[in-house]
């Protein structure tokens, strides 16, 4: 895995869901989208650049007010955080955050 952290900027905190995601954590994952974005309010969150995509991608990986670590892949498309899924974090992200901390 490479890493880069990113300090990307997110206030105000908006998130636009495409209609083709919105369901999709909740579907596959058991996440609903509100605890998804609750993630993003982690202060202690982790922003990497995802190299897995033509596009550039980001993945937030924090705490949710479930006090679940969740690894969520978002766009910003006009200042908007778009999360395109969230799951919850991989054993080696979850490291990753931890030590971060």
């Amino acid at each position: 895995m490479h890493i880069i952290l990113v300090d990307l900027q997110l206030a105000p905190l908006n998130f636009d869901w495409d209609k083709g995601n919105e369901r999709k954590s909740e579907e596959k994952h058991q996440i609903l989208n509100i605890e998804a974005e609750s993630t993003f309010r982690d202060l202690d969150r982790l922003i990497l650049i995802s190299n897995r995509s033509r596009e550039v991608r980001f993945l937030c990986i924090g705490t949710s007010f479930l006090k679940r670590i969740l690894t969520s892949y978002f766009l910003v498309r006009d200042g908007k955080v778009r999360i395109i899924g969230t799951r919850v974090a991989r054993e080696k992200e979850k490291e990753l955050y931890c030590k971060s901390k």
